[in-house]
């Protein structure tokens, strides 16, 4: 398995050294700024995104169980209240 995983690391080394040969040598400039903005927006989608809807959502549910004990609270008091 060892082996396996060294060998496929390998395989990747080459392919990302072949990947960036061949980005200098055919990339112009116009498809490389192309390139950071589809990038750019990859990591927005990729990674942003996903973490700021999950604090928002920890968010919401933290402020969901506070206003229910407010909420709750209060109308404990009111109607302790009324019966008086």
């Amino acid at each position: 398995m060892r082996r396996l995983l060294g060998d496929l690391t390998l395989i990747e080394r080459k392919h990302e050294a072949m990947a960036e040969k061949l980005e200098r040598t055919h990339l112009a400039g116009s498809a490389r700024a192309s390139e950071d903005e589809t990038s750019r927006r990859l990591l927005v989608l990729q990674v942003v995104q996903p973490a700021l809807a999950g604090l928002i959502d920890g968010s919401i549910s933290t402020l969901a169980r506070s206003c229910w004990a407010g909420c709750w609270c209060f109308w404990q008091a009111s109607s302790s209240e009324a019966v008086e």
